[in-house]
C-alpha cells in the first residue's frame, strides 16, 4: 500500500491529495499529531474506507433457466460476491421470498411444487450501491411426470407459436372425435 503524507500550511490545516484514492481497494487514513518538536505523539486517529465501482456477482446453483425438476420442492443456493458486504433480495413469481443465510454469506431457498413455471429474480446490492440483478425463468418443479410434460408443452408449444394453438385445437378435436366414436359403439 502506498503512503502519502499530508501537506499542511501555516494555519495548521492539513490537506490530502484525494487523487490517490481513485483505484478500487481498501484504504486507511491515519492522522497523527505531535508536539512542536515532533518527539511526543499527542493523538492518533485512523479511518478506513473502500473505493468500489464494480457490480457484485451472483452465483446460483441448484436451479437454472428452462429446467424441469421432478420433485415436490427444489432447493437452491445463491452466493453473492463483492469486495464489500452485499444485501440480497429475492422474488419468486413476483412475490418476495426470504432466503436463509449462513455465516459464509451463502443464501438458501426452496421452490415449491407448482403447476406452472417459476421465475426467480435475485438482486444483489453492495455497500457502494452497485447493483446486479439476475433472472432465472421457466423453472418447473413438479413431482408428477404428467405435470412435467404438460408444463413443457404449455411453455414450448402453446406459448411460443400460433401453430401451437392450432396443434392443441387439432389434438382436442381428435380426442373429442375418438370419445364420440367410442360412445356410439
Amino acid at each position: 500500500s502506498a503512503s502519502e503524507r499530508a501537506r499542511h500550511g501555516d494555519d495548521g490545516v492539513a490537506s490530502v491529495n484525494f487523487g490517490a484514492f481513485q483505484k478500487e481497494g481498501t484504504y486507511l487514513i491515519q492522522v497523527v499529531s505531535q508536539t512542536e518538536g515532533g518527539l511526543d505523539q499527542v493523538s492518533r486517529l485512523s479511518y478506513s474506507f473502500v473505493v468500489d465501482s464494480t457490480n457484485p456477482e451472483i452465483q446460483v446453483s441448484g436451479i437454472q433457466t428452462d429446467a424441469a425438476y421432478r420433485s415436490e420442492s427444489r432447493d437452491f443456493t445463491v452466493t453473492p460476491r463483492d469486495m464489500t458486504t452485499v444485501t440480497l433480495e429475492a422474488q419468486v413469481d413476483g412475490k418476495t421470498m426470504q432466503l436463509l443465510s449462513d455465516e459464509n454469506g451463502v443464501y438458501t431457498g426452496t421452490l415449491p411444487q407448482s403447476t406452472s413455471a417459476h421465475t426467480v429474480v435475485l438482486k444483489a446490492t453492495d455497500m457502494a450501491g452497485n447493483v446486479t440483478e439476475t433472472t432465472i425463468s421457466d423453472v418447473y418443479v413438479n413431482a408428477s411426470t404428467f405435470g412435467q410434460v404438460i408444463n413443457w408443452i404449455r411453455h414450448h408449444v402453446l406459448a411460443t407459436s400460433a401453430a401451437g394453438g392450432i396443434l392443441a385445437a387439432a389434438a382436442a378435436l381428435i380426442v373429442w372425435a375418438r370419445r364420440r366414436k367410442n360412445a356410439d359403439n
